[in-house]
């Protein structure tokens, strides 16, 4: 059993109480329905500001450079988990969970991997290899292209979830589907989210996020398009 199995295991028992009561006090609330992707033509599709290409494998949204320099926990942040944006270099207004979504429309298998982490490197190393080449990150802006590993300094060769946090299944159910307005910081179970995800952030190598590559980050402020591409 791995770190991270062990460790959601034990905060899963003492905190399922607390996540229990406190999903079912915002399942009461009214929430936004839920609309199926729009489709702008065979195999291309919206989920708010998010644009999925089913032919080409590829999902596509717009971003803005928030920071080019220092640490960071994550390299793009869209709008779900709040209190990971300040520690994100490029913010998206998109949602986090219609890039889930798109990611299943792409392939739902591969998304169901990614979101319950399954093939861990350090328990399968054929499975993790083969499922980290599924998805890759590029930042695009001034008619570049590059990809996201190489803007950020780091020895680790990282997957998607650690360029972009895809949620959790512990958790997206309180995180995503808060009411607009509630800060989820000032909920009760907010330490068991933070102290689970921190831990699960930590990479093989011991390393929590990463510095930013100056050189290569496109400058603060600069409006950019966010690619991630399926390789298949």
């Amino acid at each position: 059993m791995n770190r991270q199995t062990k460790l959601f295991l034990n905060l899963v028992i003492v905190g399922t109480i607390i996540l229990a009561g406190y999903a079912f006090i915002l399942r009461t609330r009214e929430k936004e329905k839920t609309h199926p992707p729009l489709m702008i033509r065979e195999g291309l599709y919206q989920l708010g500001d998010i644009v999925v290409d089913t032919i080409k494998g590829e999902i596509q949204f717009r971003a803005q450079v928030r920071e080019k320099k220092g640490w960071v926990q994550h390299l793009v942040y869209l709008d779900g988990y709040k209190w990971l944006r300040e520690e994100s270099a490029i913010i998206s207004q998109g949602k986090l969970s219609d890039l889930q979504k798109a990611i299943a429309l792409l392939d739902w298998r591969l998304w169901d991997e990614l979101w319950h982490r399954k093939n861990q490197k350090s328990t399968d190393p054929v499975s993790w290899v083969a499922r980290n080449q599924k998805l890759k990150l590029f930042i695009k802006w001034d008619e570049k292209e590059i990809a996201g590993q190489e803007l950020v300094l780091t020895e680790d060769n990282l997957e998607i979830e650690d360029l972009i946090f895809l949620g959790s299944p512990y958790f997206d159910h309180i995180a995503l589907e808060a009411p607009p307005g509630v800060d989820c910081r000032l909920c009760p179970v907010f330490p068991l989210e933070e102290k689970a995800l921190r831990e699960l952030f930590i990479r093989e190598s011991g390393q929590l996020g990463y510095e930013l590559n100056l050189e290569k980050m496109p400058y603060q402020g600069a409006e950019v398009t966010i690619i991630v591409r399926s390789s298949r």
